[in-house]
């Protein structure tokens, strides 16, 4: 069993002040973001983190949170902060206050005798319950069981196994360093998957600034999340989950294509569709965090921003390979004699090219005959769909070929005959694909 790591109690205390702040104020958001109370709203949120900050970095160094909610309480907002808009801070401070008030370190501890001091067994008390994280492990919560209900859904190379549990670690990075990954956008969170050889439970582990924590960084978390659970956390199980081999950061299909399927998944989600529909919170600012979700995957593809992050290059065709597969299998869906009739009745894809997508993309991402090399040949292939299939290319190359293995695949359901006619057919088409 992986244990995992958390993120230090200094640094907690910092991370709690900004999670409290955010779930207490983002709600009346709609009401303050065009007002002009907004800008002294930003000073108060401003000057309440660099006040507790200071004590935390000072005399309550590795002191329990519970002692730091007397801080909370002792705080007063200078003057500049809320001036003209005194009943509104204050009203805000008290939503605040009352936040912080509802976590108590001894209702995260099992017999109420230990609580977490600033010492290595504080990752098992935040592991077990981490309510000053709240927020943090229950949408790795949300994440987790998605992707679980997703992979058992429309994936079919698994069969009886159990799919691997998924633990969630955190990471603080100092803020000197300012930025936890190249993208061009400005959420300071990121996420890494990794695996044991000798364990079958992925470790998800999320990095992050606790003093550069903002509420545009909060929004964005969930799609780290759904990114790592669905594109990471059952990658290379089949056919054992030991021993797996993480994928390249700068591999287009585990990177490329399975992020825009994990994007897909967040949105089905959101949009109330799909196996994990009844998951969602309610209520949620789910606009809000789709629109990070979107500019975070877009930032991983984009080329013509001034500073591209390092594999946007390499990540851009799979995002582009798996649109392209969308498209081809809504072509083969939509034919005047459905392609449903040759189907067997007993499949979960039989009629929808999003779910025949997500069984292809599931059962290929768990697989581990399907390899970097492999990988990269079939990205290759797919990418020579047009953008646009029109009625002129389904009578030309590539499109006859990759229409006939594709659709072989989906009559038959054989993923190793599919695997290997797509890279005989890459060798003839794109011959000049690089394999390791």
């Amino acid at each position: 069993m992986i244990k995992p790591e958390h993120i230090h109690l200094d640094g907690r205390k910092k991370l709690f002040t900004r999670l409290a702040f955010f779930d207490s104020v983002y709600s009346l958001n709609g009401r303050i973001g065009r007002d002009k109370a907004a800008a002294h709203i930003d000073s108060l949120r401003d000057d309440l983190f660099l006040y507790v900050e200071g004590y935390v970095e000072g005399q309550g160094r590795s002191e329990s949170l519970d002692q730091l909610r007397g801080i909370f309480d002792s705080y007063n907002p200078p003057g500049g902060a809320v001036a003209g808009h005194g009943p509104l801070c204050n009203y805000l401070l008290k939503r605040v206050r009352d936040k912080v008030h509802e976590v108590t370190c001894l209702d995260c501890t099992s017999h109420n005798t230990k609580i977490c001091n600033g010492r290595p067994r504080d990752a098992e008390i935040v592991a077990a319950s981490g309510l000053c994280i709240k927020p943090l492990l229950q949408t790795f919560a949300v994440a987790q069981e998605a992707a679980r209900r997703y992979y058992q859904e429309y994936g079919t190379v698994q069969g009886q196994s159990q799919f691997p549990q998924m633990v969630l670690s955190t990471k603080a990075k100092a803020a000197a360093g300012g930025r936890v990954h190249d993208l061009p956008v400005p959420y300071n969170v990121n996420g890494t998957t990794s695996f044991l050889p000798s364990e079958d439970d992925t470790q998800v582990e999320l990095t992050l600034i606790p003093t550069e924590f903002d509420l545009r960084t909060y929004l964005a978390v969930p799609y780290v999340m759904f990114h790592e659970c669905v594109a990471h956390g059952f990658h290379d199980i089949v056919p054992t989950p030991r021993n797996r081999i993480a994928a390249y950061a700068s591999d287009a299909f585990c990177e490329g294509w399975m992020d825009w399927i994990a994007l897909q998944v967040m949105r089905d989600m959101y949009g109330g569709r799909g196996p994990a529909a009844d998951l969602l919170p309610a209520p949620g600012h789910f606009l809000d965090n789709l629109k990070r979700a979107q500019n975070f995957h877009f930032a991983r593809i984009d080329t013509e921003c001034e500073k591209p992050s390092a594999n946007a290059g390499v990540l851009a065709p799979g995002v582009r390979a798996a649109e392209k597969m969308y498209n081809l299998l809504g072509k083969l869906f939509n034919f005047s004699r459905p392609l449903s009739d040759d189907i067997p009745a007993s499949a979960p894809y039989r009629s929808d090219a999003k779910a025949a997508l997500y069984r292809m993309s599931f059962d290929l991402n768990m697989l581990r005959d399907f390899d970097k090399d492999k990988r990269l040949v079939f990205i290759a292939l797919v990418d020579l769909l047009p953008d646009f299939l029109s009625d002129e290319d389904e009578i030309e190359e590539p499109y006859v070929s990759i229409k006939k293995i594709v659709f072989d695949y989906l009559v038959s359901g054989d993923l190793t005959a599919f695997i290997d006619d797509s890279f005989k057919l890459s060798r003839m088409l794109a011959p000049g694909v690089k394999r390791s």
